[in-house]
C-alpha cells in the first residue's frame, strides 16, 4: 500500500470515527430536545418528527439516486410489506421514546439501548441461524438476569426497556433482510406513515389544540427541526458504517444509552438498588459480548493475515 493510499484510508476511518460518535452523541442528548418539547404531548412530538424528517430525507434521497430508484425498490411487494412493518416498528420505539423522556423515565430508556445488542444477538441466532458461543450465551445469560432483577419487585415486567430494546432491535432485522438502501428505506417508511401523521396534525388545527403554530416562532422553530434532529443522526451512522470496522460501532453505539443514564441521574430520576444491580449486569453483559466481538474480529484479520 502506497502512502498516499494509507493516507487514504486513516482519513476514512478518523472521519468515519468522527461520524460515528457525532452521531451517537446526538441520539444520546436527544432526551434534552424533547423534554423541551414536553408540555405537547408525545404524539404531537411525534407527528412533526416523521412530517419534517420526511421532507429532509426527500432533499436528500433527491440529490442522491433520485425517486425513481427508490420506486424501482417499492414495487416488490415483499419490500413493500416488509416496510410498512418496519415502519410500524420504528413509530412505537420513537413514541415510546419520546414519551419515556418526557415523563422522567430517561433511565428506563437508556436501559432499553444497553439492552438492544444482547436482543439483536438473540434474533440473530433464533431468525439467521447464528450460532452463539459461550461468552455470547453468558452475555445473553447476565441481561436476562437484569430484566428478571428489575422485575421482581414490580407487580408488571419493565416494559419500556423491553419495548424500546425489542422493538429496535426487530427493526433492524427487518431493515438487514430487505434489499434498500437504509437512509431510502427510512424514506419511504416516514412517507408510508406521513398521511396518518398529516392527518392527525390537521385535526389538531382543527380543534385548535396544535401548538406549532400558536405557541410562538421558538416552539414553531423546535417543531421543525424534528426532522432534522431525526435524520442527521441516522445519515451519520450510516457514513460511519460505510468507513470502519462494525466492531468499532458496536461499541460507539454505547455513547448514546450512557448519555441517557448521565441526564437520568442529572434530572434527579429515582435510583433504587434494584436499578444498580440491573445495570451492573447488563453492563458486565456487554462488555463481555464487547470483549467477545474484538476478539473474534482479531482471529479472522490474523487469519486473512496468513493467508496472504
Amino acid at each position: 500500500m502506497t502512502e498516499r493510499s494509507e493516507a487514504e484510508v486513516r482519513a476514512r476511518v478518523h472521519l468515519g470515527t468522527g461520524a460515528a460518535v457525532g452521531g451517537f452523541v446526538a441520539w444520546g442528548v436527544s432526551p434534552l430536545y424533547w423534554k423541551l418539547l414536553g408540555a405537547y404531548g408525545a404524539a404531537e412530538i411525534l407527528v412533526h418528527r416523521v412530517l419534517w424528517a420526511g421532507v429532509m430525507l426527500a432533499i436528500v434521497v433527491q440529490r442522491g439516486e433520485g425517486f425513481a430508484h427508490v420506486w424501482e425498490k417499492v414495487k416488490d411487494p415483499r419490500v413493500l410489506r416488509m416496510l410498512m412493518l418496519s415502519a410500524g416498528l420504528i413509530v412505537i420505539n420513537w413514541l415510546l421514546f419520546i414519551w419515556a423522556t418526557t415523563h422522567g423515565r430517561v433511565l428506563d430508556a437508556s436501559l432499553g439501548y444497553f439492552m438492544n445488542p444482547l436482543v439483536n444477538v438473540v434474533i440473530g441466532a433464533a431468525l439467521l441461524g447464528e450460532r452463539l458461543n459461550r461468552i455470547q450465551m453468558a452475555a445473553v445469560g447476565l441481561a436476562a438476569l437484569g430484566v428478571i432483577n428489575l422485575s421482581l419487585d414490580l407487580t408488571t415486567l419493565p416494559w419500556i426497556p423491553v419495548t424500546l430494546a425489542v422493538s429496535f432491535a426487530f427493526y433492524g432485522y427487518i431493515r438487514k433482510t430487505v434489499n434498500i438502501e437504509s437512509v431510502e428505506g427510512l424514506l419511504v417508511e416516514t412517507l408510508l406513515v406521513a398521511p396518518f401523521a398529516l392527518a392527525y396534525l390537521i385535526w389538531l388545527m382543527i380543534q385548535g389544540e396544535s401548538h406549532f403554530l400558536n405557541s410562538g416562532w421558538l416552539i414553531a422553530l423546535l417543531f421543525l427541526f424534528c426532522g432534522p434532529f431525526t435524520s442527521v443522526p441516522l445519515m451519520m451512522y450510516n457514513y460511519a458504517a460505510r468507513r470502519i470496522r462494525l466492531t468499532t460501532l458496536g461499541i460507539a453505539q454505547y455513547i448514546a444509552p450512557s448519555i441517557h443514564f448521565i441526564i437520568a441521574v442529572s434530572y434527579g430520576e429515582a435510583i433504587t438498588l434494584r436499578h444498580i444491580i440491573t445495570f451492573a449486569l447488563i453492563w458486565t453483559a456487554l462488555a463481555l459480548y464487547t470483549g467477545n466481538a474484538i476478539h473474534t474480529e482479531a482471529q479472522v484479520r490474523r487469519r486473512l493475515g496468513v493467508m496472504r
